[in-house]
């Protein structure tokens, strides 16, 4: 069954509003529609709840989509669905045995199948896209908790600053990590500390800062050759955001002032 124009754009805009692999995206709207399919199927008394339903989605060459149920074959079936006869299925494979299985392409109309994935898998593909967004974002931000990243600057929400990473996820600064005398405009480059990430039902939390300490200590292992290198370690740091910050150094090298080598 042939799938609509206009398919494989809305994945691809999909993957890149969202962060989301094209493939991660076809395996999840597969899976929800297998699961609507046999629901559907159930309901119609031609499938039961131990049937293997199988949805393909071909995006590279063909642009359509496909649907399998496997049955096993016997010369003698019962009533149960998921079982077909031997000489109906030596119809489709010659060479097929008893006992064997086979996968057998189900007939669906266009409009049908367009009714099931609007009415019945819409809400399971929304939810299965932002599982695989959340697991998306823990994937790529998970080790780098404790850095330095550098955002842009998107639109301002009350006091909150919405920025966004990598042209992918949009993550909120909110005003209690802020400096007092920043001022944010669209567009612009901003430097900001990725302080922890929160897992959650709905999506994982993700707090960035510019009043961590921690990004002082980043800006310093960037801009000062003897931080970057290990000569001199910072011990400490005390931040008030925005007005002072004293920090404690010490050099593994004699011959290495840690003190004016930060100055």
């Amino acid at each position: 069954m042939k799938l609509a124009d206009n398919f494989t754009d809305a994945i691809r805009q999909i993957e890149r509003e969202r962060g989301i692999s094209a493939q991660s995206i076809i395996e999840v709207i597969a899976s929800a529609l297998e699961s609507a399919y046999k629901k559907k199927m159930i309901e119609a008394g031609k499938l039961n709840r131990d049937s293997e339903v199988e949805i393909h989605i071909d995006t590279n060459q063909n642009n359509e989509v496909k649907i399998f149920v496997l049955k096993t074959v016997l010369e003698e079936p019962s009533d149960n669905p998921n079982e077909i006869s031997l000489m109906d299925a030596q119809k489709r494979e010659p060479d097929i045995e008893n006992g064997s299985q086979i996968r057998l392409e189900m007939p669906m109309s266009s409009r049908e199948f367009e009714k099931l994935a609007t009415q019945v898998a819409r809400q399971a593909i929304t939810q299965r896209l932002r599982e695989a967004e959340k697991k998306a974002i823990l994937e790529e931000y998970r080790d780098r908790v404790g850095t330095m990243l550098t955002a842009t600057v998107q639109r301002l929400e009350k006091k909150n600053v919405i920025v966004k990473l990598n042209n992918k996820s949009e993550l909120v600064l909110p005003p209690s990590e802020q400096l007092p005398n920043d001022r944010y405009r669209y567009g612009d480059k901003v430097r900001v500390y990725l302080a922890e990430i929160k897992e959650s039902q709905r999506s994982p939390h993700i707090l960035i800062s510019r009043a961590h300490p921690g990004l002082v200590r980043c800006l310093f292992e960037v801009e000062i050759p003897e931080v970057a290198d290990g000569t001199v370690m910072i011990k400490s740091i005390a931040r008030d955001a925005g007005y002072r910050t004293k920090i404690a150094v010490t050099s593994i090298k004699g011959n290495v002032d840690p003190v004016g080598a930060c100055i």
